[in-house]
């Protein structure tokens, strides 16, 4: 499932909801690339080791790569 947030509320209520996934135990892992308002970005890495976080990285920054 995807989200599009348009504003602020949104954001934060698409946000809640992979909390709440995430407490439920219905999220294993997640690679997220945030973009803030100065323009600058930062990509979030979870899973249970680091292994798996590494391969997540390479995973996802090649996708980044793909898509450009």
């Amino acid at each position: 499932m995807i989200d599009i947030a348009t504003n602020k509320e949104e954001t934060v209520a698409a946000l809640k909801r992979l909390k709440e996934q995430a407490e439920a135990g219905q999220l294993d892992e997640l690679s997220i690339r945030v973009y803030k308002s100065d323009g600058s970005y930062e990509d979030i890495f979870i899973a249970g080791t680091e292994e798996r976080r590494s391969e997540l990285r390479a995973e996802f920054l090649n996708e980044m790569v793909m898509r450009h």
